[in-house]
């Protein structure tokens, strides 16, 4: 009778236990893994020194988060994360992998205490927040370092709709809740742009959830909102759109939009049949199965409908954060099936799924017990398939013989393969993938990889021919400075320093290219006798 009462007493308590365990379970393996070197080499490794000093934080909120001046995207807070994990850790892996599941855990629970909060059926609700724990669209997230962008973001989102839900809803108004609420929706923004959408999405639930919240309320909100948006925003423009920055245009965002509709769906296969998720995925899937998929997805809105099981504002709403949060991941062009951009969206699908098995289990009563049991085993084997796949990103080279393995192997891979095979000394090998990339649809960076390919075989005249043109296209500073060293190796000093003047004026305040420039030009003075 004790352990009962015990049980009724403390059931969050004991919801966040099972949770925590579970994931323990799934993700603790990643402790022991090392980087893959897709991105968390460019946004870790390669700089170490400068995102574990403390000097630096400052910098992350001018700069864009990949400190290139055609990078587009601004999200300083993921930067942070990584100053207090290379703080503490410095370049061992096992911190940044730690981070990363406690990021899950606690979006996991924030998740589970929201939509406890909304009136649901509190058994539902749990085997839901199991599902989303354990899901293998997320593996991508939780295993891959820089994938925590959108853990972070689920932390912020949720933290916040909690907050704002409690404001309006408990019978004094506590104005610490109000700035809680607007602390992690500023913090989503600057975690990452996709947050803005929130400018509608926090008005919405306000308006369905918080009954307490009138007219004025709702309008003084909205108000609040845009200014933090349009500060937001002001930020972020005068960081990242800059001259050669990327340049959005309407016409440019629904082009992009538009031709992203197959991921779209291939997104819900992914979401509702979890079977056919590569690492990295280059094609993109409509058959049967995409169709069985997409009918199921869209049971609770036909259910509330024809059959008024579930009610249609509800799920409505569900169906648009989803909707909501995908779309602005299509702005720029999107080839490839990244699984960690659904952890914030599916939100809105848990909230579809939470109203109409709520409402199926009242209308049915027997319906919840084997509702709960049938959600409870899927939940177990979407563990099991995510343990499974977690796996294949172990370290660098299994990361890359996995996705090799994978058919088709998008252009990004056959890339990291190459600079893989490269750096292990296996040139021909590294040749071999480059030679298979058949389109320069994606961009130029096989190119690149071939030119240092070239450089270490000696073949100059082959490295300098891509180098240049990747400096005449793009204005490509890696290229830039690799022809500064093989002029040099050659003693071209003068064709040296005018690529060194290049780099420098085009990056006056970098400290490296500066005494690149600097180096380059004492060499003149020597071969001159001095100038």
């Amino acid at each position: 009778m004790k352990i009962i009462n015990f049980i009724k007493n403390h059931k969050t308590i004991l919801s966040f236990c099972f949770f925590l365990v579970l994931i323990a379970l799934v993700y603790g393996q990643s402790l022991k893994y090392d980087f893959i070197y897709l991105d968390d080499d460019i946004l870790i490794v390669d700089r170490i020194e400068y995102i574990s000093n403390y000097k630096n934080v400052p910098l992350f909120f001018t700069k864009s988060v990949h400190d290139t001046e055609r990078d587009p995207y601004y999200r300083p807070l993921l930067n942070i994360s990584f100053f207090t994990d290379a703080f503490f850790w410095k370049e061992k892996p096992f911190g940044y992998h730690l981070t990363n599941i406690l990021l899950h855990i606690a979006s996991v629970f924030l998740i589970f205490l929201l939509l406890s909060r909304l009136n649901f059926n509190k058994k539902i609700v749990f085997v839901l927040a199991l599902l989303f724990a354990a899901h293998p669209a997320f593996v991508q997230a939780v295993v891959w370092i820089p994938g925590r962008n959108d853990t972070l973001l689920a932390v912020a989102v949720t933290a916040s709709l909690i907050f704002i839900f409690d404001y309006f809803n408990e019978n004094k108004k506590n104005i610490y809740k109000l700035f809680l609420f607007v602390f992690f929706f500023v913090a989503a923004l600057f975690i990452k742009e996709t947050a803005v959408v929130m400018i509608v999405a926090v008005p919405l639930f306000v308006l369905l959830f918080c009954r307490n919240a009138g007219r004025k309320d709702r309008i003084a909100l909205f108000l609040l909102l845009f200014l933090l948006c349009l500060g937001f925003i002001a930020a972020q423009t005068s960081v990242v759109l800059k001259e050669n920055a990327v340049s959005l245009t309407v016409s440019y965002v629904i082009q992009n939009i538009l031709k992203s509709m197959p991921i779209f769906l291939s997104y819900i296969e992914k979401i509702i049949i979890p079977i056919r998720i590569n690492i990295i995925d280059g094609k993109i899937y409509f058959d049967w199965l995409t169709f069985i998929a997409l009918c199921f997805f869209l049971t609770p809105v036909i259910a509330s409908f024809f059959f008024r099981i579930g009610r249609i504002k509800i799920i409505l709403f569900g169906l648009f954060w989803f909707v909501i949060f995908i779309l602005p991941t299509f702005v720029m062009p999107a080839f490839l099936v990244s699984c960690h951009r659904l952890y914030v969206p599916v939100i809105g699908v848990l909230l579809m799924f939470a109203e109409f098995l709520s409402s199926f289990a009242n209308k049915i009563k027997v319906g919840e017990k084997y509702i709960v049991v049938l959600l409870f085993i899927i939940a177990v084997s979407f563990a099991f398939i995510s343990y499974i796949d977690a796996k294949k990103f172990q370290n660098r080279a299994i990361f890359i013989i996995n996705a090799l393995s994978e058919d088709p192997v998008p252009y990004l891979i056959r890339c990291k393969a190459a600079e893989y095979y490269f750096s292990s000394g296996m040139l021909t090998k590294a040749e071999n993938e480059i030679k298979k990339i058949e389109t320069e649809e994606f961009g130029t960076y096989h190119l690149r990889i071939l030119g240092h390919i070239y450089t270490f075989k000696k073949e100059y005249d082959k490295a300098i021919n891509i180098f240049e043109t990747l400096s005449e296209m793009n204005r490509d500073e890696i290229a830039i400075k690799a022809l500064i060293d093989i002029y040099l190796i050659h003693d071209e000093y003068e064709k040296a320093l005018l690529n060194a003047e290049k780099l420098f004026n085009k990056y006056p305040d970098n400290e490296k290219y500066k005494n690149i420039y600097m180096d380059v030009r004492q060499k003149i003075y020597g071969t001159n006798g001095g100038v």
